[in-house]
């Protein structure tokens, strides 16, 4: 006899009167439902431990899973009859022939279903089918077919029509070889009425056992829970004096605030905060230190959502009666007591008048500096060396962006240059990290609409000391109608200088110091190269200014001056001085030379024609 077998017999048939699965099992016992099914099948055997776990799950002795008789079964009544004498429930065996598909059903199987007594030896599994419920017949069906693909038939429950009613069978089965043929060998179970009476026996001989065993259970629970409770007090109360040092070393102001509005406890800095000693605080409503307009506007509305539940975060200004009138940062938290229900309120106050002031401060000089930046042009920025970007609003007005249209950064600035003056840009600016020097920089770029314009950025690139990261921050001008004007200005030059080169007289401007500063293509050819040189030099080959100097006469006195002058080659000019003040600079003379040297050889005796006069 083989006693796993058997055991796992006995465990199946147990298991099914429970209404339990394989996998229900496994994880009622802490195993898998591979390993119930082992046991089941004989393959492995539990030890003393897991044997315990199974009687407490299935509520039977350890006596009723080993309750079988010895000797082999050679037929379907052999089988049958092992099982009736091994199990108290009522048992019937079955034989297929596998190739065939014939079903063989012992007699007491055959009783089970139904079967007439004629049809019994050789009921066929149509006539099995037949008394199988129908929301089971499928599944029953479906069994029969993986058996007869070889795979073993394991605990299959279902329900058949009988005279007595709907009964609860459990079939299984396994395949063998026999003479060269693949025989099935299977057993059928009738578990309606032994499930109940084999329980409420089970229960009542293991009914005393089972009251020591809980009740040692519960003594032990109740200690385990005792010690936790003992724990969880010691916890709590060091806990409890961990947070009173911590609520009297505060530095914000804690008062502990009934549903009534009266004070029931405070730390130190409440009464700094409100600057009334403690016993003039307690018990009194929270209005007695805060002004009561204030109070029934601000902190009242507060407190009564805190006292609702919530928690509340307020800051505003309030009026002291200790203290006047301060910024608080205040914040309610509601307190509940062991049944739940919200008891008061924990209100912690924050002196924050300085930082409020400080902040409304800074945001009066932003909006100046906003203002300013707009009546000038001029946009501010910033680049962290973590590569946060700041823009001022005028930065954002000058890309075409309005404020906070997009987020700043470092490359969305880049993509702003003009491309042809991206690369100087980047060499200035590593040229700028690396001196230490302030950048001075202008660059055309491009706004959002895609327009050129010119921009000074007069900026600081620095380096950390740690990682080299570099911060920039500087401003941006708008210097567009600058360069436009200083084309036009310099177009009109070339212009000027262009005419004045055409010109047949000598043309050139003269400053103060005597020194010729520009000069006409006409004076260069009479003269050299005049530029750089002193006036009494050119015109009268001295080392010193004339005496008297006419031209000195001239810029002193605001009024014109003519003379007259030979050069080398026996030409002959009439110089006039006209004397003007440069936008730029201090005063200045323009000569013009006219060429008077045929009308001298025709007027001979005219006055000033002879050696280089200096009058």
């Amino acid at each position: 006899m083989n006693i796993a077998k058997e055991f796992g017999g006995r465990l199946r048939a147990f298991r099914a009167a429970r209404g339990l699965t394989q996998l229900e099992l496994g994880e009622r016992l802490g195993v898998t439902m591979q390993y119930v099914g082992q046991l089941e099948r004989g393959v492995s055997t539990p030890s003393f431990k897991l044997l315990r776990k199974i009687c407490d799950v299935l509520a039977v002795a350890p006596a009723a899973l080993f309750l079988f008789s010895e000797g082999e079964a050679s037929s379907c009544e052999d089988v049958e009859s092992l099982f009736s004498r091994s199990l108290a429930v009522e048992k019937g065996a079955w034989r297929m022939e596998l190739a065939t598909g014939t079903l063989v059903l012992a007699p007491k199987a055959a009783a089970m279903l139904g079967v007439p007594a004629g049809a019994a030896g050789e009921a066929g599994l149509a006539e099995f089918l037949a008394r199988v419920l129908p929301p089971d017949a499928s599944r029953v069906s479906r069994a029969f077919a993986d058996l007869r693909g070889g795979r073993p038939m394991d605990d299959v429950a279902f329900r058949v029509a009988g005279e007595a009613g709907t009964r609860l069978m459990l079939m299984a089965a396994e395949v063998v070889e026999e003479d060269a043929r693949r025989v099935a060998w299977g057993s059928l179970m009738d578990l309606t009425s032994w499930s109940r009476l084999e329980s409420a026996l089970l229960r009542s001989k293991s009914e005393l056992e089972h009251g020591i065993l809980d009740r040692s259970l519960k003594l032990e629970e109740s200690s385990r829970r005792l010690q936790a409770e003992t724990a969880s007090r010691t916890l709590m109360e060091k806990n409890w004096t961990l947070c009173c040092r911590m609520v009297a070393a505060a530095m914000d102001g804690i008062a502990c605030v009934d549903r009534r509005y009266n004070v029931l406890a405070v730390n130190a800095a409440w009464e700094t905060l409100a600057g009334l000693p403690r016993g003039k605080i307690l018990g009194g409503c929270v209005d007695s230190f805060i002004n009561e307009e204030e109070f029934e506007e601000q902190i009242r509305p507060a407190l009564d959502l805190a006292l609702a539940g919530q928690d509340v975060r307020r800051q505003g200004w309030c009026e002291t009666r200790g203290r006047g009138r301060l910024a608080l940062d205040l914040a309610y938290s509601p307190f509940r007591g062991r049944d739940g229900e919200v008891e008061g309120v924990m209100l912690s106050a924050r002196d924050v008048t300085e930082s409020r002031l400080a902040r409304e401060a800074l945001a009066v000089s932003e909006s100046r500096l906003r203002e300013a930046q707009l009546v000038v042009g001029v946009g501010s920025f910033y680049q962290a060396s973590t590569g946060e970007t700041y823009w001022s609003d005028q930065m954002f007005r000058m890309l075409g962006y309005q404020p906070g249209e997009v987020a700043p950064s470092r490359e969305l600035f880049r993509r702003c240059i003009h491309p042809d003056d991206l690369e100087e840009v980047l060499r200035l600016v590593e040229e700028g990290a690396a001196s230490r020097k302030p950048l001075d920089a202008v660059f055309r770029y491009l706004n959002k609409a895609g327009e050129v314009r010119w921009a000074r950025v007069l900026a600081k690139v620095e380096r950390g000391p740690l990682t080299g990261a570099g911060r920039l921050h500087g401003t941006m001008r708008d210097v567009t109608g600058r360069k436009r004007t200083e084309e036009i200005l310099r177009r009109d030059r070339e212009r000027m200088a262009a005419l004045l080169n055409s010109s047949p007289h000598i043309v050139g401007l003269q400053t103060q110091d005597y020194t010729i500063s520009y000069c006409n293509d006409r004076f260069r050819a009479v003269f050299g190269a005049p530029e750089g040189r002193f006036c009494y030099e050119i015109f009268h080959g001295e080392s010193s200014p004339c005496q008297p100097c006419p031209m000195h006469d001239a810029l002193s006195s605001g009024r014109c001056a003519c003379w007259s002058c030979k050069t080398p080659d026996n030409q002959v000019f009439e110089v006039h001085v006209l004397p003007f003040t440069d936008p730029d600079g201090p005063g200045m003379l323009l000569l013009l030379g006219v060429d008077v040297t045929g009308r001298m050889e025709r007027e001979p005796d005219a006055a000033g024609v002879g050696a280089p006069s200096k009058s």
